[in-house]
């Protein structure tokens, strides 16, 4: 049988090795999230304001530049930034269910690229913030629409961990992901008729 030391050595592994696996989940899912002016800072504002106040109060402080106040954007997360940011999620049990959205946007964008023999890599304009920009919408409206699908996930799993109880974490995940399915084809039949507009009658 393994000696005590050997099997805390086992599990401090197991630990690290879950740890990387989550941050390196948790960053990639923010990074790709972050492809309009505010989405991750604004779903980290949100996820960070009940458990982490002072990491959210910061957020407040560079949406105030991030967002297009002006015409125009002073500062953006980058590569940097969200990665940070994703470690600061994997360091807050209670924003975890808060990935739920971006999570749920790079699922179905790899699951397309794949479908289409392109590299799961190639950046695309597939994610759903590149597609409500697409539908005309400003850059604050399309922060809207994100935080209002978000809100679900973020609130209940907030909730949930407040109570400890798995429920209303669950609820609020089911809530975001309904939220998310019904933009996709709201979306899609917003592009498809915009095509047949274009095309005219034959």
């Amino acid at each position: 049988a393994p000696s005590f030391v050997e099997a805390a050595t086992f599990e401090n592994a197991l630990l690290a090795l879950a740890l990387i696996v989550g941050a390196a989940i948790a960053q990639n899912a923010l990074n790709t999230f972050d492809n309009a002016d505010g989405a991750a800072g604004g779903l980290a504002t949100l996820a960070l304001g009940a458990s982490a106040f002072p990491a959210s109060g910061a957020l407040l402080g560079f949406l105030a530049f991030n967002l297009p106040w002006r015409g125009r954007t002073r500062a953006m997360l980058g590569d940097a930034g969200s990665h940070a940011l994703g470690v600061a999620f994997l360091l807050t049990p209670a924003a975890w269910p808060a990935l739920a959205l971006p999570l749920l946007d790079l699922a179905r964008v790899v699951c397309v690229r794949r479908a289409e023999g392109r590299p799961i890599w190639r950046g695309d304009r597939a994610h759903l913030a590149h597609r409500l920009a697409g539908l005309g919408l400003s850059s604050f409206a399309v922060l809207g629409w994100l935080v209002v699908i978000a809100s679900p996930s973020v609130v209940l799993g907030a909730v949930g961990f407040a109570r400890a109880s798995p429920w209303p974490c669950l609820s609020g995940l089911l809530g975001t992901a309904a939220l998310f399915l019904v933009a996709i084809a709201r979306i899609a039949r917003l592009e498809r008729r915009r095509v047949s507009e274009a095309i005219g009658p034959r």
